[in-house]
Order: structure tokens, then C-alpha cells, then sequence
């Protein structure tokens, strides 16, 4: 029998692709005030948490989740506006995103995504053996149509990911921009939408005029429920099915159904959470200008990206010195000296003005 003596023989089996990839990581903090991973802290509204629990109450652990999902995707249905048919849930959205790259990316095919943006875009896509392209901001930050129109006709990818906004920069694509992505595409065309309720406008209507467009939501950002790992797709219902057979069965667990169909029956009270953080996030945009030290990029999520031009990695550590989280994104390359900020709760936001007019010297 033979015995493996050192690393290298141990690893032996691992795709090389997989050996050069780094892991997803984020350093945890012991902080206050965490405004890092754009979660919502205002928490979930009382109604929908008080019918979550005695949802909870009827719940049989033992069992397995039913296999069918008709009726979360009935509820969703209700609150998107689209056929429960063309509706997939996922272990969040990660799971989902993931799944579609399998579904669609195969060994040395091209997939067209933003840069700077979500990393899991790429991450997925060297999963799989596929090559990620990244099509760059503007000077702005802002998204080059005219750049990613080039890159789809260079490439003609398999799949194509937008995410409007765009995280970690806020910018969004319009109504006709997203159309004519989606139009120049002869593959999938993803619009990862985990924000669109912070903006107030999303791409349903695309999906009546391009079978290509699938639409990704999440239940992490505006509907408060991060840790319950909830996410959805829409597409054409033929599509749907094909992403389906990709699937492992019984994801999504009978703890995270009870809250999306809580959630759902009471969506109202979600759009308006997310009203009240738009505007919040719409104070914290003016009073953050007033810094002479900063440039503040306009948002349409639940988030503002910073340039510190003295330097961010001071700025980030003296924020955690004073208990306060934020992101640190200047080790990116086209992100100098940029800082993430989540937007929290009024207090929360105080706190991060209060801080940083004490590094900064006040406005």
C-alpha cells in the first residue's frame, strides 16, 4: 500500500485551478457598530418576525423539506410579478449564482462581468474551468456600456453578470442600457439584483422580452435575513427547469421556507424599510461630501464607497480602534485608498460621522 509523505503528494488529486485559487475570507472584528457586509440592521420588522416564529411552532425537524417548492414559489410569484414556474430557490443567492455558472460554464468559455464588483462573479466561473472577464468602470466608477458591449461581441460569452448596483460601488445600469446587453448577448445575460429594493428599480420587465435574462435576488439585504440564507433566480420557466436539474435536493431547509413566506405575505413593510434605509443612506451621503479629505461616490444601495485620500488603511484601523467596522477595499487595484461603508441604523451612522470627524478633523 502506498503511503503519502508530504503535502505535495497529498494534493496530488486537486485541480491545479483549484490549488491557485485563494478562499473567499473576511476578518472578523469585535466591534459595536459593524457596517461591513452591507446587512440590514434594522432587523426584521415585528409582524413578519412574529409570524415567522409561530410558523417555527409547526415545523416538524425531523422530516425532510418537501422536494416541490410550489408554494414559496407561489409567494415570491405574488411579490415579483413573475411566473412561479420561472421561480428557483437557493441556499442565498451564492448558492444560486454557483449553480447557474455549472449549469452554463464549461472548460475554457468566457464569462463577462464588471470589475470592480461581487468576486464570487469570477470566483464561480475558475470553479468551473471557465475564464472570467472583467470589463472595468469608468473613471467614475460608473459603468462603460460602450466597454462591455465590446467585450461581449469580442468574447461572446456563455454568461454574462451585471450587478445593478453594483456592489461595492453603488452604480446602476438604466432600463435601455440593460436591454442592449442583453440584446448583443447569444448567452445567459445574469442581473444580479441584491440591492434593487435600496434603488427602486429593478429589470422585471426584461424577462417578458428576453428569454436570455435571468434575474438574481436575495433575501440578505433588504429583507434583513442574512443569517437565514435565502436567495431566488427568475427566468424563463424552460430555462428554470434546466438550472433545477442542477440542484442538490433539499437546500433550502424548512427554517428559511417559513421565513420567505413570512416575509412575502408581508412585503409591504419590506419596501418600506428599505425606503427609510434609502434615505438614511441619502443623509449619510451629504454629510459624509462635507469632508474634505473624501470622495464619496453616489450609491443606489445600501452602501457608500469612500476615497480616503489620507490614506484608508488609517482610517479603517481607526475606526476599529473606536469599535467600528467598515470594508476595507484599498488592497484592490482599482480601488485606491476606498472604503466600504454599510448603511446602519441613524445611530449607527452617527457613530461613523462622530469617528471619523475625530481622524479626519471635522468638516
Amino acid at each position: 500500500m502506498t503511503k503519502i509523505h508530504n503535502d505535495q503528494e497529498l494534493l496530488a488529486a486537486i485541480r491545479q485551478d483549484i490549488l491557485n485559487l485563494e478562499a473567499y475570507y473576511v476578518e472578523p472584528h469585535d466591534v459595536s457598530v459593524k457596517l461591513d457586509q452591507n446587512e440590514n440592521t434594522y432587523g426584521i420588522p415585528d409582524l413578519i418576525r412574529n409570524q415567522f416564529r409561530e410558523a417555527l411552532n409547526e415545523l416538524s425537524p425531523e422530516r425532510y423539506p418537501d422536494l416541490l417548492t410550489i408554494k414559496i414559489q407561489e409567494a415570491i410569484g405574488e411579490i415579483s410579478r413573475w411566473l412561479p414556474a420561472g421561480i428557483l430557490i437557493g441556499n442565498g443567492s451564492n448558492d444560486l449564482l454557483l449553480l447557474l455558472v455549472l449549469t452554463i460554464v464549461g472548460q475554457g468559455k468566457s464569462v463577462v462581468h464588471p470589475n470592480p464588483s461581487f468576486p464570487m462573479y469570477s470566483y464561480a466561473t475558475r470553479l468551473t474551468g471557465g475564464f472570467p472577464v472583467g470589463v472595468e468602470l469608468d473613471e467614475n466608477l460608473e459603468y462603460d456600456i460602450d466597454a462591455f458591449l465590446s467585450a461581449i461581441k469580442k468574447r461572446d460569452p456563455s454568461l454574462v453578470f451585471i450587478c445593478s448596483p453594483n456592489n461595492p460601488t453603488g452604480c446602476t445600469l438604466d432600463p435601455d442600457e440593460l436591454r442592449s446587453i442583453a440584446s448583443a448577448s447569444t448567452g445567459v445575460v445574469v442581473i444580479d439584483e441584491a440591492y434593487w429594493e435600496f434603488s427602486g428599480r429593478n429589470a422585471r420587465q426584461l424577462l417578458d422580452s428576453h428569454r436570455n435574462v435571468v434575474l438574481l435576488r436575495t433575501f440578505s439585504k433588504a429583507m434583513a435575513m442574512a443569517g437565514l440564507r435565502i436567495g431566488y433566480l427568475m427566468a424563463d420557466p424552460l430555462l428554470r427547469d434546466e438550472f433545477a436539474k442542477a440542484q442538490l435536493p433539499y437546500t433550502v431547509n424548512q427554517v428559511s421556507r417559513a421565513a420567505v413566506l413570512a416575509a412575502s405575505n408581508n412585503y409591504g413593510l419590506v419596501l418600506e424599510m428599505a425606503r427609510v434605509i434609502a434615505a438614511e443612506r441619502d443623509r449619510m451621503f451629504s454629510a459624509l461630501q462635507t469632508f474634505p479629505m473624501l470622495r464619496v461616490y453616489p450609491s443606489a444601495a445600501n452602501f457608500i464607497l469612500i476615497q480616503v485620500s489620507s490614506g484608508a488603511k488609517t482610517v479603517f484601523d481607526g475606526l476599529i480602534r473606536k469599535g467600528i467596522l467598515v470594508r476595507d477595499f484599498s488592497a484592490h487595484p482599482l480601488l485606491p485608498q476606498m472604503l466600504r461603508i454599510s448603511v446602519g441604523r441613524p445611530e449607527e451612522n452617527n457613530d461613523v460621522l462622530e469617528a471619523l470627524g475625530e481622524l479626519l478633523g471635522d468638516p
